[in-house]
């Protein structure tokens, strides 16, 4: 499934090239969107993260290029069921584990809108900012937790798609790449990584 929208994603973005040239109708864009993230690299949380959301105001500076800030959060949580653990010292202790992160994410954005005379309008782009982190372990009575931040660095694709020519109001889809550097030794945490899909809605005037 993935793989499908970011193939429809990049066809948005080759096909925004044969449209015919026009510069876009807008000045300032405001977007709430859902946003799925699936944790990679090495992952402290395994679990997909569908509670998440983002919040992005965006400022033409030209015909094509618009800068903005994008506010994102997303909840990370996993169950791990009965089983032993060796801790250091010879130590073991059998539990289940629930485990959490929140994320934070705050960057400054910077996107180009590929010429478009249709009702699509392809976009790319990059974030950059930091990343505020709270990753939480449950083990029996136990409590662990953290509070950390990093650098953000994110790629994105995406395009928003017109109801009508002249409506102000779309439907946004994205993809885009977080890596950010937060660290938390006791969650053997030394970054987040996260491929995250965005679908919502997007108003420009």
């Amino acid at each position: 499934m993935y793989r499908t929208i970011c193939s429809v994603l990049l066809v948005m973005l080759i096909g925004g090239k044969t449209l015919q040239a026009q510069n876009t109708h807008f000045d300032q864009l405001f977007t709430f969107a859902w946003d799925v993230n699936i944790p990679m690299g090495d992952k402290y949380v395994e679990d997909v993260s569908y509670a998440g959301g983002k919040l992005e105001f965006q400022k033409m500076v030209n015909e094509n290029w618009a800068v903005g800030i994008d506010v994102s959060w997303n909840s990370y949580y996993t169950y791990k069921y009965y089983q032993t653990y060796h801790l250091n010292g010879g130590t073991d202790i059998t539990t289940d584990l629930f485990k959490y992160n929140y994320t934070l994410p705050l960057a400054l954005t910077a996107k180009y809108y590929f010429p478009s005379g249709g009702l699509i309008q392809p976009f790319a782009g990059v974030g950059l900012g930091a990343t505020f982190s709270a990753p939480k372990l449950y083990a029996n009575i136990y409590e662990f937790h953290d509070e950390n931040w990093g650098f953000l660095v994110r790629p994105e694709v995406g395009a928003i798609i017109k109801f009508q020519h002249d409506s102000d109001m779309g439907i946004l889809l994205g993809a885009r790449y977080s890596y950010s550097t937060n660290s938390a030794d006791f969650f053997h945490i030394d970054n987040l990584q996260a491929l995250g899909f965005q679908l919502g809605l997007i108003w420009t005037y």
